[in-house]
């Protein structure tokens, strides 16, 4: 099934070391999702309706199909010819007509964003999680860090950075 860039619930995000990095939106949006479900094998199926909660189920639904189109298209094959098996530790790969394909990939979502990555060659991994402010980090970096250090904590965007950038002794 060929799915119009337009009616792509999916964008190219990064190029990195080889790989293609995507973004996937996971919001809610019925069109979206009837395609992507149509696109699921009977497999992938069979899973979405284990899933208890609906938004679990709609990010998986979304995130899958737009995985499928993606390798498809990499791979030049037709969705129904392409599955996927599983390594030792339940790391998914892709086959075409049952065998399988030399091509890496990984996905993950959290919230409404998922992230595919795609090369060519070898593994690849990518991770996305939600941000909740769920901790006072200004308030934690007041008793660890100097008080230079800390100043950061006052411009939201540059907290993930000032962990990392002051969290090691700087």
């Amino acid at each position: 099934m060929m799915i119009e860039t337009e009616s792509r619930w999916w964008s190219p995000w990064r190029e990195a070391d080889g790989a293609t990095i995507l973004h996937v939106d996971l919001a809610a949006h019925a069109d979206h999702e009837a395609l992507a479900f149509a696109l699921l094998d009977d497999e992938e199926e069979a899973r979405c309706h284990r899933f208890l909660a609906p938004g679990a189920r709609r990010r998986f639904i979304l995130c899958r199909a737009a995985l499928r189109v993606i390798l498809a298209e990499r791979l030049d094959c037709p969705n129904h010819q392409l599955s996927f098996g599983y390594g030792e530790h339940g790391k998914p790969f892709a086959r075409v007509a049952h065998k399988r394909a030399a091509i890496g990939f990984n996905a993950s979502h959290s919230a409404r964003h998922g992230l595919i990555a795609v090369a060519d060659q070898g593994g690849v991994g990518v991770d996305v999680e939600e941000r909740v402010p769920r901790y006072d980090l200004e308030g934690i970096g007041s008793l660890v860090y100097a008080r230079r250090n800390s100043a950061c904590w006052h411009a939201p965007q540059n907290q993930a950075s000032c962990i990392f950038s002051t969290g090691c002794g700087a």
